[in-house]
C-alpha cells in the first residue's frame, strides 16, 4: 500500500525496514521544480576550489595510493521496473563474485553500500565488513539523492543510512558519499555531526583535500573518479569490458610516471551490478595483476588514505 514520504521520516531504522523498500517511494518528490543549482546549493566552498603544487608524500615513499571500490547499490520502488530489476542482481549475485576476486587477490576493497542494499542483503554487508573490506554510506537509495530531500529532512537520510549500516556490521562507518555525488550546503557538517571523517564526493582533483567545517571540524574529500569504472563504459556506452581494462591500464600508466615526482592517487571502480556479473570477472582481475607488477604502490583503503593525510597535516 502507499506509505509516504512523512510517515517512513518518523519510523526508525527497524520500522524502515520493515515496510522494505516502499518505505521511500515518497521521497522522490522533488521540494521544488528547480533545474539549476549554485554552488552554494552543492556545498562548493573556496577550499574547494584550492590549487596544490605542492608533493605530498604517501607512506614508505611510494608513488601511488591505489584503492579498488566496489559501488553496492539498490533503486528503490520509485524508479523503473528495469531499474530495479537490474541493479538488483548486485545484491543477490553479484557481490559475492567480487568478494570471491577480492579474497583470491588479496585486495582489500572500499565499498559504497545504500542503506537500502544493507536493509534488503544484510549478509552480503556482514560478508564484506567480516572479510576486511571498508564499508562507506552510499545514500539510502541510489536514485534518491540528497538535493530531492527537503532542508529539515535531510539530516534524517544520513542517520538513518549510517545506523543501518553500523547496525548490520556492528562496528563504526566512517565514510560517506552522496548517490551520484549530490550535495548540499549542509551534507559535510551532516555527515561530521553523525561520525563521519572523509567524503567520497566532489570529484575535481587528483588527490584528497581537507575541508574545515564548524567548530575546527575537518572533513577530509578523497575524489571519487571515474575513468576507470564500469558503468560509464559498459553501461551507458555497451562498450566491451577490455576497453575498461584499457583505460585502466591507460590512466594507471600516466599517473605512475607523473608519480615519481608527484606521488599520486588511483582508484579503479567496479559496481556489483554491473561487473559483478560474470562479463567483468577477468578484466577486473586482470586489472589486480597489471597493477601488482609496479613497485612503490600502496594498496590502501580510503580510511587508511585519510589517517596518513590527518596525521600529516595536508590541506
Amino acid at each position: 500500500m502507499p506509505f509516504s514520504r512523512r510517515a517512513f521520516l518518523k519510523l526508525g531504522t527497524a520500522g524502515a525496514a520493515a515496510v522494505g523498500g516502499s518505505g521511500i517511494t515518497a521521497a522522490q518528490e522533488r521540494p521544488d521544480n528547480k533545474q539549476i543549482f549554485t554552488l552554494e546549493d552543492l556545498g562548493l566552498t573556496d577550499e574547494c576550489f584550492r590549487g596544490r603544487r605542492e608533493p605530498i608524500r604517501w607512506p614508505n615513499g611510494a608513488r601511488v595510493a591505489l584503492t579498488w571500490s566496489v559501488d553496492h547499490e539498490d533503486y528503490n520502488d520509485a524508479a523503473s521496473v528495469a531499474q530495479v530489476h537490474y541493479h538488483t542482481y548486485g545484491g543477490k549475485a553479484g557481490i559475492w563474485r567480487v568478494l570471491e576476486v577480492a579474497a583470491k587477490h588479496n585486495v582489500t576493497l572500499s565499498a559504497f553500500v545504500n542503506g537500502l542494499t544493507t536493509q534488503r542483503y544484510p549478509e552480503g554487508i556482514r560478508a564484506l565488513h567480516e572479510a576486511g573490506h571498508e564499508i562507506i554510506a552510499h545514500g539510502w537509495a541510489n536514485n534518491w539523492q540528497l538535493h530531492m530531500v527537503k532542508p529539515e529532512e535531510e539530516l534524517t537520510v544520513i542517520r538513518r543510512t549510517l545506523d543501518t549500516l553500523r547496525q548490520v556490521i556492528s562496528a563504526p562507518v566512517y565514510g560517506w558519499m552522496g548517490p551520484g555525488w549530490r550535495t548540499t550546503s549542509r551534507t559535510m557538517e551532516y555527515i561530521a555531526q553523525e561520525g563521519c571523517t572523509f567524503s567520497g564526493d566532489y570529484p575535481i582533483d587528483d588527490l584528497p583535500f581537507t575541508l574545515t567545517l564548524k567548530n575546527d571540524r575537518k572533513m577530509v574529500v578523497i575524489p571519487y573518479i571515474r575513468e576507470s569504472n564500469d558503468i560509464r563504459i559498459h553501461q551507458f556506452h555497451r562498450q566491451s569490458p577490455s576497453v575498461w581494462l584499457d583505460c585502466f591500464k591507460d590512466h594507471w600508466d600516466v599517473l605512475y610516471r607523473e608519480a615519481e615526482k608527484f606521488p599520486m592517487m588511483m582508484n579503479a571502480d567496479v559496481h556489483s551490478w554491473a561487473y559483478g556479473r560474470p562479463v567483468g570477472k577477468q578484466v577486473i582481475e586482470d586489472a589486480i595483476r597489471y597493477a601488482r607488477g609496479f613497485s612503490d604502490v600502496w594498496w590502501c583503503t580510503r580510511k587508511e588514505i585519510v589517517d596518513w593525510w590527518l596525521q600529516q597535516n595536508y590541506s
